[in-house]
């Protein structure tokens, strides 16, 4: 029988003593029934360990450190070294398996007491067994990030909080055993420091961070560091795209752009290779970067002015850092060896092709960064005062914010305008979102006696926040309960940005062109590859079909190119009024009536070109007695910002189709049923709340529309719904940028055709809204660049001009397109374009010409608040020639075009006050795609700059072609002409205009000479008064042709901004003033 265990005996062996405490004897039968088993039952349940009664065997102080000593001998390595360290083999393997994966720290392990089993397992040296030692761990270090690089080491930042260890420390690199340059991101331990002896606390004066050289300061000075940890580099393809130097030219810091960055980052001189001399490193240089990713820690703040990155959970920051998840770092800048060359041509081979999309997408990159870097710079934060509490969940603010210059004014309002979208955020804490977004309902700018403010009013909408209370957040707003500030976020979406970039990055078009396919030839074209063209055959039978038979000339070959078998891309060229889409509108309606697998996407970039599009469509369709139903898709803000326009095609809007009973009936889902009466809702109620994208997509999933209509931009976001798509229509194409059109078709796998619109000689994509350095040469600017040295390209051409009077269509011509070897005739008899001529309120200056030029030197004055311009005289006037107009002709006729911005609001202004009913007043800008039977041209200006080197905005050929071809019965032209005949650009217009009419001077529209049935004409046709002098303008005709120079001052008024070319009228003298920018003038 087994000898029981007295109860009261202590278990003197650790290693036998059971987790339940002491045990005491139970009898009971073993499986024979004849021997009884102990059973360990609890003695003493208040000590269940036993705790009490154990009690280790006393061992020797000087055994203990013998031990340790022996123990930390055998466990000793030498860190610093590549091949013996056992850490250092550690972090090999990791950065071999590409990982940096920081290891756990076990402070409180460090002096662990083990027992007898625990010795057994780590296999050290038997003596050690006699007792229970005390066992140091291996001292691992703390774990630090290199945040910034200097001349002779470097700053780290703790990753960790560990109280006795800095928080930045400088370590020189002689502690440092690589091969490799020490990079910011790289991560090492770090054993041993000396603190800095200064009161501050700081080696180096001020705080943390010394903002006058944007250096690191530090607290301690590393002694002893281990496991320098650097990531493999990957490759990638930038741009620089800024390069400061030095007053004696060398190279101080580059900005670099790459697809695989976060933000635009800085490259010194260490950077680059010896052999990349500093004549080579040049602005908008294309370079080979080498790039290490920051995965330890996955998140690190990154300072784009200072280039030092810090742990995303670090204790000090300046509050501008960008928080950057797996960040790439630049570790080495190189030059590109192959070269790169733009526009694609059919001589370059396909690794340049490639190299070029690489190239554009590390542009697109540029500018989704400075998108974002100008949201960020212009987040609000304001005290708001809720004016309007419209319900619980949504209510209107108003803010007033002082601004101190008229630059940052400027800047201000380029972003804060009318429709923006914002955030709100109420917590301060960087991780939070906002509980809050809306629009901006109004802006007002005024000027102070010391700087300027602006006065907003928000309407903000409760938005839910997951983690987070928003609810409480924006009650606390909308009851005035805030102490402090709110964080008004500007939100524009850069997402279609980022999706032309991966697409570049990844050479998807390149590996699309390289397909047999039909979309493949089509991207071959556009990549500029060598395709052999293929005539259309001449005789179609299906051009009798339609609106078809209407076609002329340069129609027809339009026409015969997209109604063959042959896969294409048609560049139809055409100018003003030349009928590009009433041609591209009846090709489409012949397709979907012969061909029913075919899907039209019929796409522009302004709204308005859409909207004609719809029209043109409508009537095509009629004319070949075929009906197919349309689906016109628009955003919110382009709803309400194009209102009137729109309205004329709502039989055709998405709210429309979802209306219908037929449609409602197809509804299986409730989600579906409540997206849509929500988004009919919303187009009532707040159509920029409307999710037009969302109820689209549920549209064409139930009933796929075979003809859509989009912008760009709209198509861009969401490419997946138009996927089916086989024939493209891209309208008003001169706008549309080549990296958009790149990205859009390499997305509609089932193209056959691509027929790209436009005129080459009109306005433009707004170049001056991207960074300088990416403007030119790389995709930026429009497709039709790219089309006229693509070989594979169908060219047709549309010369004759069916908007407008002849007289108007041969000052066109002489003026814009007559210079580039092009023509542009008139296509309509005079008879057919005589509202003007015909009327008999007033006589013209001269008899059958619908163009009347009034020249008038009265000065101009800059608003000292928007920075544009408006001349007083000329808005006179062009207000008694609209009045005039008016008596005689409809409003909804008439438009005003003025050059500057702030000449169309006062005159906007004064149409509203006067009750002159419909005349729509417009700048030139936005006047592109509209047309008018009769315009009235405001240009503003009353001084060049003699000292500029190009011709200025009111001057650029482009803006005038687009300004004074919309008219198409009649067009008055104010605006001091001897001036604007000194630039080419006006002088080619000018001397076939004064062949065709007179000048008369702005009396020509008082009342008593408008009106005065004694006037007549002569043999010539020349207005004469009644008094029997000419009705003409005197001062031009003395000037005009004598090459005498001409100020209408009558003095040098030196080298002025050319854009503002006048000094601001007014104000306080005192008062700081800057000069404005472009966009500023003409927005």
């Amino acid at each position: 029988m087994q000898k029981p265990i007295p109860s009261n005996r202590p278990n003197s062996s650790v290693s036998k003593t059971l987790a339940c405490g002491l045990e005491k004897n139970v009898v009971v039968s073993g499986k024979s029934g004849n021997e009884p088993l102990s059973v360990p039952v609890l003695v003493d349940r208040s000590d269940p360990l036993g705790l009490k009664s154990v009690q280790p065997d006393p061992v020797p102080m000087e055994s203990v450190e013998a031990s340790t000593k022996e123990v930390v001998e055998v466990m000793e390595v030498d860190e610093m070294s590549g091949e013996k360290g056992k850490r250092d083999e550690m972090g090999k393997e990791k950065v071999k398996s590409g990982g940096m994966e920081e290891e756990e720290e076990s402070e409180g392990s460090e002096g662990e007491l083990l027992g007898e089993g625990g010795f057994g397992d780590l296999k050290l040296n038997p003596s050690l067994r006699a007792g229970n030692k005390v066992i140091e761990k291996e001292d691992k270090g703390k774990p630090y990030l290199i945040a910034q690089v200097r001349g002779d080491g470097v700053i780290a930042a703790r990753m960790k909080l560990f109280w006795d260890f800095p928080e930045l420390v400088f370590v020189p690199f002689s502690l440092f055993d690589n091969a490799q340059p020490i990079e910011i991101g790289d991560t090492f331990r770090l054993h041993k420091c000396e603190w800095t002896k200064n009161e501050t606390g700081w080696e180096e004066r001020g705080d943390w961070l010394y903002e006058v050289t944007g250096r690191l300061n530090y607290q301690a000075t590393a002694t002893d560091v281990s496991r320098l940890r650097q990531r493999l580099p990957t490759r990638a393809v930038g741009i620089l795209v800024d390069v400061q130097r030095a007053r004696d030219r060398h190279v101080k810091v580059a900005l670099v752009s790459a697809p695989e960055l976060s933000c635009v980052m800085r490259a010194y001189r260490r950077h680059f290779p010896a052999e990349f001399t500093e004549t080579d490193i040049r602005y908008r240089s294309v370079v080979r970067l080498q790039l290490r990713q920051i995965n330890s820690p996955p998140s690190v703040l990154y300072s784009q002015q200072f280039a030092y990155v810090l742990p995303s959970d670090f204790g000090k920051k300046r509050g501008d850092e960008l928080l950057i998840h797996h960040a790439n770092v630049i570790a080495g800048v190189e030059p590109e060896p192959m070269g790169y060359e733009f526009p694609f041509s059919a001589e370059l081979t396909w690794a340049k092709v490639k190299l070029g999309e690489k190239v554009m997408a590390a542009a697109v990159a540029a500018q989704a960064f400075d998108v974002k870097a100008d949201l960020r710079k212009h987040t609000l934060f304001v005290e708001p005062v809720v004016i309007n509490e419209i319900s619980t969940r949504s209510v209107v603010i108003q803010f007033v914010m002082p601004v101190p210059s008229i630059e940052e004014l400027t800047e201000l309002c380029k972003i804060w305008e009318i429709d923006l979208a914002v955030g709100c955020k109420v917590n301060p804490a960087a991780k939070a979102k906002p509980c809050a977004h809306g629009y901006v309902l109004s802006i007002d700018k005024r000027a102070l006696c010391v700087g300027y403010e602006i006065d907003a009013k928000v309407i903000l909408s409760y938005q839910e926040a997951k983690d987070q209370d928003a609810q409480e957040e924006f009650d606390q707003m909308r009851c005035g309960e805030l102490d402090g500030c709110v964080e008004l976020i500007p939100q524009t979406s850069v997402r279609a940005l980022q999706e032309r970039m991966f697409t570049l990055r990844s050479n998807d078009c390149s590996k699309l062109a390289t397909d047999e396919g039909k979309v493949g030839r089509i991207m071959s074209i556009l990549l500029g590859r060598p395709v052999k063209p293929e005539s259309p055959k001449a005789n179609n039978p299906l051009m009798t079909f339609g609106a078809l038979s209407k076609l002329k000339a340069g129609q027809v070959d339009t026409a015969l190119c997209m109604l063959d078998e042959v896969p294409r891309l048609v560049f139809q060229q055409a100018g003003p009024g030349t009928g590009k889409t009433f041609s591209a509108a009846s090709i489409v309606a012949t397709v979907l009536a012969t061909d029913h697998t075919a899907r039209v996407l019929a796409l522009a970039p302004p709204n308005v070109a859409v909207v004609k599009l719809v029209l043109e469509m409508q009537d095509a369709l009629a004319a070949g007695k075929h009906v197919e139903p349309m689906l016109a898709l628009f955003s919110g803000t382009g709803k309400l910002r194009y209102a009137k326009e729109v309205e004329r095609i709502s039989p055709h809007l998405l709210a429309t189709a979802v209306e219908a009973q037929d449609f409602q009936e197809l509804l299986q889902k409730d989600q579906d049923r409540v997206k849509v009466e929500r988004y009919l809702d919303a187009c009532e109620r707040n159509p920029r709340l409307a999710q037009e994208m969302a109820v689209a997509k549920i549209v064409q999933e139930h009933k796929n529309r075979r003809l859509c209509f989009a912008t760009l931009s709209f198509c861009e976001q969401l490419p997946a719904l138009f996927g089916e798509t086989t024939h493209l229509i891209i309208d008003e194409a001169v706008q549309a940028p080549y990296v958009q059109i790149l990205n859009l078709v390499s997305q509609l796998p089932c193209l056959t055709k691509v027929l790209i619109t436009g005129d080459r000689r009109q306005l433009r994509v707004h170049l001056p809204s991207l960074p300088i350095a990416i403007r030119e040469d790389f995709g930026m600017d429009t497709v039709i660049q790219n089309l006229d040295v693509a070989q594979g390209t169908d060219v047709t051409t549309l010369s004759v001009c069916f908007r407008s009077h002849s007289a108007l269509v041969r000052c066109t011509e002489a003026g814009f397109y007559k210079p580039h070897g092009e023509l542009l005739t008139p296509g309509r008899d005079d008879s057919e374009r005589a509202l003007m001529t015909d009327q008999t309120a007033f006589k013209l200056p001269k008899k059958g010409v619908p163009l009347i030029l009034v020249h008038q030197s009265t000065p101009a004055q800059r608003d000292e608040v928007s920075t544009s311009s408006a001349n007083p005289g000329q808005t006179d006037t062009a207000m008694r020639a609209l009045w005039r107009l008016a008596r005689a002709f409809p409003g909804t006729l008439i438009r005003c075009i003025c050059f500057y911005a702030a000449q169309a609001l006062e005159i906007e202004r004064l149409v509203a006050q006067q009750e002159i009913p419909d005349i729509l007043v417009t700048t030139a800008d936005a006047t592109q795609g509209h047309e008018s039977s009769l315009a009235v041209v405001v240009t503003t200006c009353s001084v060049l700059d003699s000292g500029a080197d190009s011709q200025p905005f009111w001057a650029d050929a482009a803006r005038v072609d687009v300004a004074i071809s919309r008219a198409s019965h009649g067009m008055i032209i104010i605006g001091d002409l001897l001036l604007l005949n000194r630039t080419e650009t006006w002088r080619r217009y000018l001397d076939q205009a004064t062949t065709e009419t007179t000048v008369v001077g702005p009396e020509y529209f008082d009342f008593e000479q408008f009106n005065n049935p004694d006037n007549y004409y002569d043999k010539d046709g020349q207005l004469i008064s009644a008094n029997g002098g000419a009705v003409r303008s005197e001062h031009f005709y003395s000037k005009y042709g004598k090459n005498v120079w001409y100020n209408n001052s009558g003095e040098s008024r030196g080298a002025e901004n050319r854009y503002q070319p006048y000094l601001p009228q007014g104000g306080s003298r005192e008062r700081t003033r800057g000069k404005a920018s472009t966009s500023g003038a003409r927005r």
